[in-house]
């Protein structure tokens, strides 16, 4: 099931987007033609969720790759056609109507298990979606851009600081003024001059 034309019949269903529809909208019904068995019961498990809370969020997903394989699911080995995938699922929530819109974007991996249906189509049997913890390197890039900010200024600090010219007393000179300072002026005894008669 790996050449192109086996891609494109699996594609053709469309299940993510009738799954993003039912999650939604609420409604269960949309799920039908595209899952079936434990991911259908999943996913209205997940709708029945949803809709007990009040909170029925606009949910899209985005294929970044896909990889179809020849593989049995560990729950039921007569799933033999397996899809993994790689994508983002996009959530957008509003509390009301005069609250702005909050969206969240959340890196997934999925496997699906496939069974083929009576009218030939392909429909999802089984699935396992595991959302991935969010990547650190943004914060790592901001933190290093600081770091070398801090390291070009203290570079420049003393590149200035090296260039500035260093003054130095003219020889002698200091010790001339030690000299002036600690020394008393010196007297010089006047011998009276004696009177003539």
């Amino acid at each position: 099931m790996s050449s192109p034309a086996g891609k494109a019949q699996l594609l053709e269903l469309e299940p993510e987007l009738a799954e993003a529809a039912a999650l939604s909208k609420g409604e269960q019904s949309l799920l039908s033609s595209a899952l079936t068995e434990n991911a259908l019961v999943d996913v209205n498990q997940q709708i029945a969720d949803e809709i007990a809370s009040g909170a029925m969020p606009a949910i899209t997903f985005q294929a970044d790759s896909m990889n179809i394989l020849q593989a049995p699911d560990p729950a039921d080995p007569s799933l033999t056609i397996e899809v993994q995938e790689d994508g983002t699922k996009t959530v957008t929530t509003q509390a009301n109507q005069n609250s702005a819109p909050s969206t969240q974007s959340l890196a997934f991996h999925g496997t699906f298990w496939l069974r083929k249906s009576s009218s030939g189509r392909f429909q999802i049997a089984d699935q396992q979606i595991q959302i991935l913890p969010a990547s650190p390197l943004p914060a790592i890039g901001l933190v290093a851009t600081a770091l070398v900010a801090v390291a070009i200024v203290i570079i420049l600090a003393w590149r200035l600081r090296a260039r500035q010219p260093t003054l130095q007393p003219a020889p002698g000179l200091a010790a001339t003024v030690m000299a002036a300072t600690t020394s008393a002026p010196g007297r010089t005894a006047v011998e009276p001059i004696a009177r003539r008669h």
